[in-house]
């Protein structure tokens, strides 16, 4: 009886000891799923009408509009809508992403692309002399005729066509990237309504390229 007594209150004394901590962990869990809950709206039904519907829809879309614009502005991690990449990618300070992310694409990457394509690679004096030659036929020319010029000047521009295409590609990229990281949390309710609006995306962005 002394032993079974024993044991009793010091499994009593051990739940009292463990029962406030479990009642916090329990407050937090629910806390994170209520927060989930009201991240992904508010319930909707076939009896809500197709007025109701189709304002959830703008909603959805005006939010997903929203975070695109805040992340091309710089904002993406200040007061845009909250999405379900936010938490990693739009506070990260590891890397560039959105707006700034396309300004180094230009500012830097491609500017470093052209400035290592010469203006005179894969042009010799050779080249130059027949070039002007041929434009001048039979007639002595005193300056350099201006069609020669021409014809040598778009061949060294036509190098420039694939710095500007990886330039192209690389906005391309980023801007897949942001548009996966601007879907609002609700929109993970909508399976098919989420893969027609990357469907669209994608086309539109395909046709711009």
């Amino acid at each position: 009886n002394n032993m079974a007594k024993s044991l009793n209150n010091i499994l009593m004394h051990h739940i009292r000891e463990c029962l406030p901590e479990l009642k916090n962990r329990i407050t937090n869990m629910m806390a994170d799923v209520q927060s989930e809950l009201d991240a992904l709206g508010a319930p909707t039904d076939d009896t809500s009408g197709s007025t109701a519907l189709g304002g959830h829809l703008l909603a959805l879309l005006s939010k997903f509009t929203t975070n695109f614009a805040s992340m091309i502005d710089g904002r993406g991690g200040h007061g845009a809508v909250t999405t379900h990449a936010s938490s990693s990618n739009a506070t990260g300070t590891n890397e560039l992403y959105g707006g700034a992310r396309i300004s180094y694409i230009f500012n830097d990457v491609f500017t470093y692309s052209l400035m290592t394509v010469g203006a005179f690679d894969g042009l010799t004096d050779a080249e130059i002399r027949t070039t002007i030659s041929n434009a001048n036929g039979t007639r002595p020319a005193l300056f350099v005729p201006e069609i020669s010029f021409d014809i040598l000047v778009r061949r060294q521009i036509s190098r420039l066509e694939q710095p500007g295409l990886q330039c192209v590609d690389l906005v391309y990229e980023e801007l897949q990237r942001m548009a996966s990281q601007c879907e609002p949390t609700e929109l993970t309710r909508f399976p098919k309504l989420r893969d027609r609006m990357v469907e669209t995306v994608s086309g539109l962005l395909r046709r711009c390229v």
